[in-house]
């Protein structure tokens, strides 16, 4: 029993780190912890006990709701770079346009 328990705190201390990267908005970090966590979960296969599976859920609704913190962090700077695209395009046509209108002081 005591590799179960050991394996429960494991997967806590999985979920408390994917946690603690998310708010903080540190998503190599947050890479870091998933790809570590895929290869310990590959490694040790399936649960020992009931401990162990009720862990890992946790962890599972814990990576579940991190991961939806990451698709809209995703679309939040998708649609600023928009926004700066655009303002860019627009500042670029106005540069156009004032080169254009100056008078030729030659």
């Amino acid at each position: 029993m005591k590799a179960g328990k050991t394996s429960t705190e494991q997967w806590h201390r999985f979920g408390l780190a994917l946690q603690k990267f998310a708010a903080e908005q540190d998503w190599a970090r947050v890479a870091q912890i998933d790809s570590k966590m895929q290869q310990r979960l590959r490694a040790q296969g399936k649960p020992s006990d009931e401990e162990e599976l009720q862990a890992r859920k946790a962890l599972a609704q814990i990576h579940h709701q991190v991961l939806g913190q990451l698709i809209s962090a995703r679309d939040l700077l998708a649609e600023e770079m928009d926004r700066f695209q655009q303002q860019r395009e627009g500042i670029n046509a106005y540069r156009r346009t004032e080169l254009s209108v100056e008078p030729d002081n030659h």
